[in-house]
């Protein structure tokens, strides 16, 4: 009974998650004021956003101690989403990387896949088209439009790297100290 009710909680926070993260992809951002916030607790909280099964295919590295200042929820959406991307584009049980380093007054997020990849993957060009194919129902990248939104509201960039049979490699960076 105690383990059902467990998994009833477990799910009823995804959906909750779920709902949080549709609904932040239909609007810009609340204006979530930023925040001090250990790394590697923003990283595992992507991490839990997500079912069981893919917590256990989402492999995080950043470095034990380090610490922004950022609006976390903000960033937490603008990460699962792109995780999201990368999960669904992976296959064969294949890890995705979720992972934060700071360099040069900037803070470096990656997330990679190793699925089919495409050698014509643009973040501008791809986020025009996920609006387009949105409003017809398909399903085409939707984490790029959190990124962008977090990009813009933090001045930073968001790029992808993808190689045909390769996988993708989604990079959003933004400044350590916010404007």
């Amino acid at each position: 009974m105690a383990g059902e009710a467990r998994l009833i909680r477990a799910e009823v926070d995804r959906c909750s998650g779920i709902l949080r993260q549709m609904s932040a992809q239909g609007a810009e951002s609340a204006g979530e004021t930023p925040a001090p916030i250990a790394l590697a607790e923003l990283l595992e909280k992507v991490r839990r956003s997500f079912a069981p099964a893919e917590q256990r295919q989402i492999a995080t590295s950043v470095p034990a101690d380090a610490r922004a200042v950022l609006p976390a929820e903000a960033t937490r959406q603008a990460l699962a989403a792109l995780v999201r991307n990368a999960l669904d584009a992976t296959s064969g049980g294949q890890n995705v990387q979720l992972s934060a380093e700071c360099a040069g007054g900037k803070l470096r997020f990656s997330v990679r896949d190793f699925g089919s990849g495409n050698a014509s993957r643009d973040a501008q060009t791809c986020g025009r088209t996920v609006l387009q194919h949105q409003v017809r129902g398909a399903r085409h990248g939707p984490g790029l439009l959190p990124g962008q939104r977090l990009r813009r509201h933090l001045n930073g960039s968001l790029q992808l790297e993808s190689e045909a049979g390769a996988g993708t490699l989604a990079v959003l960076e933004v400044p350590l100290e916010l404007p």
